[in-house]
């Protein structure tokens, strides 16, 4: 399926950045974004407020309340995207511009009594992402392409070849996950990807302004490689 063909999601940015409160802590990412926004422009960029995944602790909902309260209003005053996971009663409080959920959590039709607004699944083959676009999802979160950066993985990468094959096949648009860096981001747009995202090339990032310059330099790079 080419790239015209698929369902386009407006919640999908060029470069997603993975704020894990468990991994990161509030105070890094908070200051982490504040100097990301003061220097580049928020609409190629969408904040996912992860917690609780990957089985890391997750923070009591009412400190997540009010941290995502804090990441809605800098993603609003700088044209940015905010995404929750997993909680659909938390994103429809601050207003979210989507949502997130596990592959093996409820199905976005299930939430619609609570969530109304875009959502995604995260995926890690070509059946879990058609599960996706299935089950209503507007596009799907895949994983791990690379070595994570940020993490030990016991999962096997699946590389640019597999990434490419997925998205040929995939209804809904892709966002590549899992060791995305500078070097990687151009080659997941040719391969099909509609955007990538990163927690360790950033967060981890002596610079991390310029991790993310880089980062959107080489996604814009990707069109014409």
């Amino acid at each position: 399926m080419t790239t015209a063909n698929k369902r386009v999601s407006p919640a999908v940015r060029p470069l997603t950045l993975i704020a894990d409160v468990p991994r990161l802590g509030a105070p890094r990412i908070i200051d982490v974004l504040d100097r990301v926004f003061a220097q580049v422009d928020g609409s190629q960029l969408a904040i996912i407020d992860r917690d609780g995944a990957g089985g890391f602790r997750h923070t009591p909902d009412r400190q997540r309340l009010t941290h995502a309260r804090r990441l809605r209003q800098r993603c609003s005053d700088h044209g940015a995207l905010l995404w929750l996971t997993g909680a659909a009663e938390l994103a429809a409080l601050v207003s979210a511009d989507g949502l997130q959920l596990p592959e093996q959590g409820l199905r976005p039709r299930e939430v619609t009594s609570i969530w109304r607004g875009p959502c995604g699944r995260s995926c890690h083959d070509r059946a879990g992402v058609l599960a996706a676009a299935q089950s209503g999802a507007d596009w799907a979160m895949v994983a791990p392409i690379f070595a994570p950066i940020s993490k030990t993985s016991t999962s096997v990468p699946l590389g640019l070849k597999t990434l490419g094959a997925i998205a040929a096949a995939s209804p809904i648009p892709l966002i590549g996950v899992g060791g995305i860096n500078e070097e990687r981001a151009g080659h997941c747009r040719q391969a099909g990807a509609a955007g990538v995202a990163a927690m360790g090339a950033v967060f981890l990032a002596d610079d991390p302004v310029e991790a993310v310059r880089k980062l959107l330099g080489a996604w814009h790079d990707g069109a014409t490689l």
